[in-house]
């Protein structure tokens, strides 16, 4: 990415010419409409100088191999898609079977993790700013010379970038087709299989120039994944630094070559199970993207002889200074002869692991998501009741070791926090419904660590806004929220045609959409007529599925549990 810099005169002049009736709120929302051949899209990460990071899904228009796994007549796959001969005559599905194909593909471990199919990759990193063209960032994926289009079978994930527009993440490597031919008494028999190099790496790119960072111990592949990056180039994440010792002899013994391609044999280990040990990591890279020093970090605890689980310990953010923050395994009541664990809220620092919360101080799990400048930590805290995990956001000052818990909403909601800047503004999600279901619907928030004040993000918007703000997801030095919104649609298939109804009226839904919120000068809340039903008078109407579904990508830009 060009370092070119968006200056905040700029971005105050663009705001004064705003309508007069738009500087009567106190957020302008941009939609960044930067992924048309994705259904859905997500905020994930900014930086001071205009660079906006999204993830999209539910791709349309999948390319698909026409060789065995498809053509077999006894493939439970087509039946179960209701996949027509003519369909494959022509090598051209409908809609209906395209998404059949897709789901069936992507999501049934029948087939997604069996190497005679074909894999199907749908989480892919789009750029909206204007360093570079804005759209669907190709990081390692490649032109299959079959399909002749990129293969979208790989993740790409791109957490976080820096002022430096430098941005990292995690690629998985793109899968390809070969053919191998088995030998036998009875004869040969020849297979298509798809294979791929290695699993999760973590990413430095600048938008052209890509750097993959390799794991210590590569056995079989390995894993390293990266999180955030700092100014001062410190990159986050975790990498593998042994194989879990009750893998190493089975793999050894299994995937010897003899009947099944050891590569592919080995994938199914690595695809299936969490073979690796993985630690805490935190890199420096240089001016050309290349790691230059590293820093592993441990457990919490040390493993007694009975505490033989795979322990992990992740490192979700770095500031300037080096020092991390994160997640890890610490065995529940701290015993040294209990096997289980809990994930509890971490920090890494010249070397060494420390504890946020002492003797767990009774809670039951929790997770360090974000450090700023200041050494102030956000994340959130877990008591489990009624037969779930129940969040409570944090802040805490490692400087003063202190440890708080603001209420969001309303006492008793559940809520997290995603990302603090320099200025100490926390942005997050959090249950703004109170009612007695399990499941309640969630908003974006901002809270200010100075003054203790908390905002819903929904009343910062106009009253007639079409789009409601479910998470916020980060926030810059100038306080330009990255978020998540629900917005209604054209429902659209998987072909790109848009649906309608018997009667022949369009079907809309509700989708989540990125968004950047970017404040105005001079702005206030907007006072509605309609303030006592606030959130019913955008005609907003969220589901419960969608909120739950939703939920999943609450941190996405660092949690990665």
């Amino acid at each position: 990415m060009n370092k070119v810099k968006i200056s905040k005169t700029a971005i105050a002049i663009a705001s004064l010419l705003v309508s007069s009736s738009a500087l009567a709120v106190k957020y302008k929302v941009t939609e960044l409409s930067v992924t048309p051949n994705h259904k859905q899209s997500f905020g994930v990460a900014n930086n001071d100088v205009g660079d906006v990071l999204s993830l999209a899904r539910e791709g349309i228009n999948y390319p698909f191999y026409f060789n065995d796994y498809l053509l077999n007549s006894s493939s439970t796959l087509l039946l179960n898609c209701g996949v027509t001969q003519e369909e494959l005559d022509s090598e051209a599905f409908d809609a209906a079977s395209a998404d059949c194909l897709v789901t069936q593909l992507g999501s049934s471990s029948t087939y997604r993790y069996n190497s005679n199919y074909q894999k199907i990759g749908d989480d892919k990193t789009a750029y909206y700013g204007q360093n570079i063209e804005q759209g669907i960032l190709n990081v390692v994926d490649v032109i299959d010379p079959v399909l002749g289009e990129y293969t979208r079978s790989n993740i790409e994930q791109l957490k976080a970038i820096n002022n430096s527009s430098i941005a990292v993440g995690t690629v998985t490597a793109p899968y390809s087709m070969e053919t191998y031919t088995f030998e036998s008494d009875s004869g040969n028999t020849t297979y298509d299989l798809f294979v791929r190099e290695h699993d999760e790496r973590a990413v430095v790119t600048d938008g052209e120039n890509v750097t993959l960072i390799e794991p210590s111990y590569s056995t079989y592949g390995g894993k390293s994944f990266a999180s955030n990056i700092s100014d001062t180039g410190y990159v986050s994440g975790y990498e593998s630094v042994a194989m879990y010792s009750v893998y190493e002899q089975e793999i050894a013994d299994n995937c010897t070559g003899e009947s099944f391609p050891a590569n592919v044999c080995q994938w199914s280990y690595t695809s299936l199970e969490d073979i690796y040990e993985l630690r805490a990591t935190v890199w420096k890279v240089d001016s050309d993207n290349q790691v230059v020093d590293q820093v592993n970090y441990g457990l919490a605890f040390v493993p007694s002889e009975t505490q033989t689980r795979n322990y992990k310990s992740v490192a979700t953010s770095v500031n300037d200074q080096g020092i991390a923050v994160g997640y890890g395994d610490v065995p529940i009541g701290n015993s040294t002869t209990t096997i289980s664990s809990t994930s509890m809220p971490l920090v890494f620092k010249d070397g060494e692991v420390q504890k946020i919360l002492q003797d767990n101080d009774n809670f039951d799990a929790g997770y360090a998501i974000d450090i700023n400048n200041s050494n102030i930590v956000v994340g959130k805290v877990q008591k489990y009741f009624d037969g779930q995990f129940n969040d409570s956001m944090f802040v805490y000052d490692l400087d003063m070791d202190k440890l708080t818990l603001p209420t969001v909403f309303y006492i008793g909601s559940r809520a997290t926090a995603n990302a603090i800047n320099d200025n100490g503004f926390v942005v997050g999600n959090g249950e703004y419904e109170i009612s007695n279901a399990s499941t309640r619907r969630k908003h974006g928030y901002i809270y200010d660590t100075n003054t203790n004040t908390f905002n819903d993000l929904n009343d910062f918007t106009s009253c007639d806004a079409t789009l409601e703000i479910i998470d916020a997801v980060d926030i810059n030095n100038n306080n330009e929220i990255v978020a998540t919104a629900l917005k209604t649609v054209q429902s659209i298939d998987a072909l790109g045609n848009v649906e309608v109804d018997d009667d022949g009226n369009d079907i809309m839904v509700q989708v989540p959409v990125a968004v950047l919120l970017e404040p105005i000068a001079g702005g206030e809340i907007e006072s509605c007529a309609d303030e006592v039903v606030k959130y019913e008078r955008k005609g907003f109407s969220n589901s419960l599925w969608m909120i739950s579904f939703l939920s999943i990508f609450a941190v996405i830009r660092r949690r990665f549990l």
